[in-house]
């Protein structure tokens, strides 16, 4: 397995909600020159994605995104939709509240009905595991392995979690065959990337690790903070409201944890995070902006070319598999 092959499964992806057109293009341009497997972006730019790329690269899209808690209908007409407008796949979320009250014919005609709209466009099911218990990521590997659906994925980056070498090697040994497995989140390093296809992956995610590189667009502070940042310096916050996610612990973020301990209403923890997102993108406010970041945010120490970040993955990988074949 060379680095081209490696490339070749990975997923370029920018799914944040102030994400631009220019970021957008730029990734396709990115995605193009090291030959991934496709961009995934929201569905808004689907079609301009695809008449950009004009075949260069696939295009992946998602929806139900990122709580998967909207009508089935809702979730297939928006899968219906981006393949008319150009989607070469899709990856929806599961109905995880379905999924806990163990309405599993639910859950898996939710699938069907999304796999029904793309055709046969590839599918992959994100189940979000970070949620899950263990016998319900076993349930959910049966109810993926016969819904039709092509893959089964870990996580959306957006619940406080991502792949975990456990939750790989359990998808490998619960899922049909015709069943691949896609690990999202918790990868900066090549030895990581290549535990996720020794475990039974044949595709990843990784986001955290790039938006500390020279090219993404956010504010300096924001860099600087993901590198200062320690391995126990991030924390799940929203889990009462049922839309988890990880950032970097600030005053804002501990201000929040205590009001959710509080159980304070959710009008005055809303008011706290008006904005929060933005304050931390593009005002760098280290104080009350909203830090989103992956458990990978204590590997990061240096801003790079997105080129290099690449290139020194790959060549992780590639030093970990000769070490491995000695």
């Amino acid at each position: 397995m060379d680095r081209n092959e490696i490339l070749s499964h990975v997923d370029h992806t920018l799914l944040k909600p102030e994400a631009t057109w220019p970021q957008i293009q730029t990734l396709c341009d990115e995605a193009v020159e090291y030959g991934a497997a496709s961009v995934c972006i929201n569905t808004c730019y689907v079609k301009q994605a695809a008449g950009y790329l004009a075949g260069r690269c696939k295009v992946c899209c998602v929806v139900g995104f990122p709580l998967g808690a909207m009508d089935t209908a809702s979730k297939a007409f928006e899968a219906r939709t981006a393949i008319a407008n150009g989607a070469d796949e899709v990856d929806m979320v599961i109905n995880i509240g379905r999924l806990k009250n163990g309405e599993y014919d639910a859950v898996r005609e939710d699938i069907r009905a999304v796999k029904e709209a793309v055709g046969e466009k590839i599918l992959k099911v994100i189940i979000e595991t970070c949620l899950l218990t263990e016998e319900e990521k076993i349930k959910m590997c049966e109810i993926v392995s016969d819904s039709g659906a092509e893959y089964i994925k870990t996580s959306t980056g957006f619940a406080g979690g991502g792949a975990t070498r456990e939750d790989v090697a359990l998808f490998a040994k619960h899922v049909a065959p015709h069943v691949k497995i896609k690990a999202a989140g918790g990868i900066a390093s090549g030895r990581q990337l290549l535990a996720a296809y020794a475990l039974g992956a044949c595709g990843v995610q990784v986001g955290t690790c790039l938006l500390v590189s020279e090219e993404c667009p956010i504010h300096p502070n924001y860099k600087q903070a993901l590198l200062k940042a320690g391995a126990n310096d991030t924390v799940v916050t929203g889990r009462t409201t049922g839309a988890p996610v990880r950032v970097l612990k600030n005053k804002m973020a501990r201000q929040y944890l205590e009001m959710e301990k509080e159980n304070m209403p959710l009008a005055e923890r809303e008011k706290l995070t008006l904005g929060s997102l933005r304050r931390a993108v593009f005002d760098g406010d280290l104080d009350s902006g909203s830090f989103m970041s992956g458990q990978v945010a204590g590997m990061l120490h240096e801003v790079k070319p997105l080129r290099k970040i690449f290139e020194e993955m790959m060549a992780g990988c590639e030093a970990t598999l000769k070490g491995l074949e000695a």
